[in-house]
């Protein structure tokens, strides 16, 4: 059996059980050959306690409500809690503040376990999502020199912009 596809095996049987919600989750495995020569490859897993939210705690945001963040979000309250989703989440809400002018925001996640994971076989956690919204990106106008091929209108079209459009929102 090749060591990379073993390797790759423990880090796929991880990954899935973290995506379960058991975020401590250990894999590993032993190669033995019996007295007949066959190779037996065993591969030993811990899932761990099982994570769940507890709650979504959302700040520094002023320019979108708390709860439609939360809205635009797929972690919800008691579902298994997945550090995958909440990548996608922060992504989503990245996302949201682009269309809105918000190019240079900020989110920034942590994941806090409620109690020790040693002593609980499910373990609540709570997110807490920073927003650093930082200052909205408005065309104030635009204007182009040195054409003399293309009208300027034409140019605009192209570009999909135009006075006092969002930067990161087009029409």
């Amino acid at each position: 059996a090749d060591e990379d596809i073993l390797e790759d095996s423990v880090l796929r049987i991880v990954e899935y059980l973290r995506g379960q919600g058991y975020r401590d989750a250990t894999a590993n495995f032993g190669r033995e050959t019996t007295s007949d020569g066959d190779l037996v490859v065993t591969f030993s897993v811990m899932r761990g306690p099982l994570y769940r939210l507890a709650r979504v705690d959302v700040t520094g945001n002023a320019a979108v409500s708390s709860s439609e963040l939360v809205g635009a979000m797929r972690l919800r309250e008691g579902q298994v809690f997945s550090e995958i989703t909440m990548s996608a989440d922060v992504s989503a809400l990245q996302e949201l503040y682009a269309r809105r002018g918000y190019t240079q925001a900020h989110v920034v996640p942590t994941a806090e376990p409620l109690v020790s994971a040693a002593d609980a076989r499910q373990v609540p956690v709570v997110v807490r999502i920073e927003v650093t919204e930082n200052v909205r990106t408005v065309v104030a106008s635009l204007r182009f020199q040195g054409n003399d091929t293309l009208a300027s209108t034409e140019l605009a079209a192209g570009l999909g912009l135009h006075d006092e459009d969002l930067l990161g929102r087009q029409r």
